[in-house]
């Protein structure tokens, strides 16, 4: 464009400034030097200069460098959101493997450990005895004793008194015996047992006894037990064989 006018391109418009006297038929302007407005004003309705108002084309090549590192940043974007997700959960399990210890003065609950078995004991008992000379007879009889447990040893001591019925005839019997046996559980012992009897009526006879049982703890003071003792005759030539069934109140 001859004009003696500069066009120069801002953004998307373009601003016409003419500096000197010219004069141009084909586009109207003559005279002085006018304002870049009217210029561009007379320039945007002249039928020989076409100016557009649509955005100036774009050079060839920047959509696609822009599309490029567009992808390029989503793709950035994406990875760095999968691996702060894929962290969260194994920092929350190093956190659950953490343990911090605490103190409290409060008292805590403890569990029952069990029936006490270090304590007195008295009872009463059914039982029966076969013996050569006396057959078989029935009756039942009082006990007293006390029992001591060291971790799962038991030790104890105990006398008691019967009377027997049936077979030869009737028949006192008093005897003393020593146990000592393992704690199976906290309710439940098994002992050996040995020790003497004397006949207090009837046959005059001794014997030494030999034999075991077992007892449970069904409450918090009573348990109940059975127990097997044999008689080698000391004097009376008499051996027996005595099974007794009973319950004891421990205090």
């Amino acid at each position: 464009m001859n004009c003696g006018c500069h066009a120069t391109a801002v953004g998307c418009h373009i601003v016409a400034a003419c500096t000197t006297k010219s004069s141009h038929k084909s586009l109207g302007l003559s005279g002085d030097a006018v304002t870049a407005g009217a210029a561009f004003q007379t320039l945007r309705n002249s039928p020989a200069i076409a100016i557009s108002n649509t955005e100036p084309p774009v050079p060839h090549g920047v959509f696609p460098k822009l599309e490029f590192w567009g992808k390029q940043m989503r793709l950035l974007t994406s990875i760095a959101i999968a691996a702060g997700l894929a962290a969260m959960p194994a920092a929350a399990r190093a956190v659950d493997l953490l343990s911090v210890p605490t103190s409290t003065n409060e008292s805590l609950p403890v569990a029952d450990s069990g029936f006490d078995w270090n304590r007195f004991y008295a009872g009463i008992y059914g039982v029966g005895q076969s013996s050569p000379a006396g057959g078989g007879q029935f009756g039942g009889g009082l006990d007293l004793g006390v029992n001591g447990r060291f971790e799962f040893v038991l030790v104890g001591a105990e006398v008691a008194i019967e009377g027997l019925g049936g077979g030869a005839g009737g028949v006192g019997y008093v005897q003393g015996l020593g146990k000592a046996g393992i704690a199976l559980t906290d309710d439940v012992v098994a002992y050996g047992a040995g020790g003497a009897g004397l006949a207090l009526s009837g046959p005059s006879e001794s014997d030494a006894l030999f034999g075991g049982g077992v007892e449970l703890a069904v409450t918090d003071d009573v348990s109940v037990g059975a127990r097997y003792l044999h008689g080698f005759p000391i004097t009376g030539a008499n051996p027996k064989d005595q099974v007794t069934i009973g319950a004891n109140f421990h205090f």
